[in-house]
């Protein structure tokens, strides 16, 4: 029998705070990383998180972290501010991500933003279609030799 997990907080882990939390955080978003080499680095996530650049979202039983993700405004050349979510990670999703994407919804209302976006596998595409999701846009990619 699987006992219900409850999320006692998703918060803000302002820039101030991130050095206090990266030891934990770090090994969630560097599965993210591990997975996108090439559009991701560690490090620079981290640079952008101190920096102020991005925000750390952190979701937690009170006792263990479970989700970490990473968040911002962006502005695309048309004026249309959007709320980008570049890095999504974490265990037992299904106990967070409803709360989380209320959470996220709330901070783009507060922000205008029109839209919230995300970059990621076609299980994401599938799991958040219930929620009003779609997807956008296909990344292809075809690797040069020599």
């Amino acid at each position: 029998m699987n006992a219900e997990v409850e999320i006692n907080s998703v918060s803000i882990a302002v820039c101030t705070d991130v050095d206090s939390v990266w030891s934990v955080v770090r090994p969630m978003l560097q599965k993210v990383v591990t997975q996108s080499p090439d559009d991701l680095s560690i490090e620079k996530i981290y640079h952008r998180l101190v920096a102020g650049n991005d925000l750390l979202i952190l979701i937690s039983t009170g006792t263990e972290f479970l989700a970490s993700i990473t968040m911002r405004i962006k502005t695309t050349d048309t004026g249309v501010r959007v709320l980008y979510l570049p890095v999504v990670s974490g265990n037992k999703m299904d106990t967070w991500l409803d709360k989380f994407l209320d959470f996220a919804e709330e901070i783009a209302r507060d922000h205008q933003c029109a839209q919230i976006r995300g970059t990621g596998r076609n299980g994401w595409v599938k799991k958040l279609k219930s929620r009003g999701w779609n997807d956008m846009f296909t990344t292809i990619a075809y690797n040069v030799e020599g």
